[in-house]
């Protein structure tokens, strides 16, 4: 097959968050092509195949990530983070990659040279520093698009490599990785991966209007309001954030409450109404109510 979209998911946790971004991804993302996860948990979504996490030292998920070209069965691949909802079509990504063995968006901070302000060893941040332009691009590993080849393989390998010199930040080691090895890289559109904190955690079909592709929760630490967001179980077609003087959303005619300890559980952007908390059973029902009114 030539195409295909891959996942990496450790863990229970991980692979119910992968599976929550597959139902994004087959609701929005326009894309026909088969969809992988290399998991070392059992995995019974229909239409998912499931590939074994190879028997290695170090068996976490950024040990596989940078090795993940071997396990894909593509010419080209589309890598997702399991942290990750598709809100728009992403059928045009694999014409993105160009000759480039490696297409990837701009993290934050975009270059190199300031990203010794991400968490890392002292170490790591100082070698990163010194072995890499600092003018030269800082990608987010979230979103990646590449093809087999001798280019991408080698870029792949030395990428590993380099994250186990200090088996921390898997993008510094990227951004060693592309300097070793000469890699061409081409910049996916900042709309292919919106970092968003998950302390905002907004409206997934709020965010969907700005022309988003995929919003990325980065640093999403086990929170459980992720496995709650469904395609089927928000609001389609309420007004936007700013809605129009004297139009009433369709959020305040069913009562919505915050009863999660957690004041972080709410979603800030359901300004147009009460708080909505993502965990609490009355309020996922709520919100079910309101999708199908």
């Amino acid at each position: 097959m030539r195409k295909g979209i891959l996942y990496v998911a450790t863990g229970p946790f991980h692979l119910a968050c992968a599976l929550t971004s597959i139902r994004w991804l087959r609701a929005y993302g326009s894309i026909n092509a088969p969809i992988a996860i290399v998991t070392d948990q059992p995995c019974v979504e229909e239409g998912v195949v499931r590939i074994d996490v190879p028997a290695t030292e170090g068996l976490t998920s950024r040990s596989i990530k940078t090795r993940i070209n071997q396990l894909s069965p593509w010419e080209q691949t589309l890598y997702l983070d399991t942290d990750t909802l598709t809100l728009n079509d992403l059928s045009s990504v694999w014409d993105l990659l160009g000759d480039a063995e490696l297409a990837a968006s701009l993290d934050f901070p975009a270059v190199v040279g300031r990203s010794d302000q991400q968490s890392s060893s002292a170490a790591e941040a100082a070698a990163t520093l010194a072995e890499c332009e600092h003018d030269a691009p800082y990608l987010n590993s979230g979103v990646m698009v590449w093809r087999k080849g001798a280019r991408s393989d080698n870029l792949f390998c030395t990428w590993h490599e380099e994250w186990r010199r200090f088996a921390g930040i898997d993008q510094k080691a990227l951004a060693r990785a592309i300097q070793k090895t000469n890699s061409r890289v081409a910049i996916l559109p900042s709309s292919y991966n919106v970092l968003l904190n998950p302390i905002d955690f907004p409206d997934p079909l709020i965010v969907r209007r700005d022309g988003t592709r995929v919003l990325h929760y980065i640093s999403l630490n086990r929170d459980p309001r992720f496995l709650s967001l469904s395609p089927d179980s928000v609001v389609r077609d309420a007004p936007g954030v700013a809605a129009a003087s004297g139009a009433e959303s369709r959020r305040t005619r069913v009562p919505l409450h915050v009863s999660h300890s957690d004041p972080s559980a709410r979603n800030p952007l359901a300004m147009a109404g009460p708080p909505i908390c993502y965990v609490c059973p009355e309020c996922l029902a709520a919100l079910r109510l309101l999708s199908r009114a």
